[in-house]
């Protein structure tokens, strides 16, 4: 493919325990273009695999297993508990469309407290203090993925997946 762009997965399959045994699966790869996504089947062997895939443009973003069929969350972003057991906040909707709330779950814990959003890959998007027990955030402009949204005070820092549909 004439200017094309080379992306190279290596996918290793693992278990849980000895008596677990390997076996031939599929995972898909969703990848996010400027002008548009698309999604990648490719099939995992019981060893490793190496996938050499030539695309048309550079990627934006690249989202594994965008079902949650194979992978689990905590796999993919290790330490990140799922919203409802956090003690500090909660947040709605999750997945969010437009506009996502968090709300304090205690009055007073809000004060100080400093909301960060994050790619998956670090990049930091958006830090701002809290204001009130309940903040509204608009993330219309965010592209479709998945985030991370750090909530922290000065007692605690507490971090969920965020999910942009």
């Amino acid at each position: 493919m004439k200017d094309s762009h080379t992306l190279t997965v290596i996918s290793n399959q693992t278990t849980s325990s000895l008596a677990t045994t390997l076996f031939r699966t599929h995972f898909d790869m969703k990848i996010f273009y400027p002008a548009g996504d698309t999604t990648v089947r490719l099939y995992q062997g019981p060893n490793n695999e190496m996938y050499r895939l030539c695309l048309p443009e550079p990627v934006d973003s690249i989202i594994f297993d965008p079902g949650s069929w194979l992978l689990q969350t905590n796999t993919v972003s290790e330490g990140i508990p799922e919203n409802d057991i956090h003690t500090l906040f909660r947040v709605f909707p999750n997945p969010v469309r437009d506009r996502v709330v968090i709300s304090f779950k205690s009055k007073d814990k809000h004060k100080n407290a400093l909301i960060s959003i994050c790619t998956v890959q670090g990049q930091l998007l958006l830090t701002q203090p809290i204001e009130q027990e309940q903040t509204e955030l608009d993330m219309s402009n965010y592209r479709n993925g998945i985030y991370i949204l750090t909530v922290s005070n000065n007692d605690k820092t507490e971090v969920i997946k965020l999910v942009k549909e």
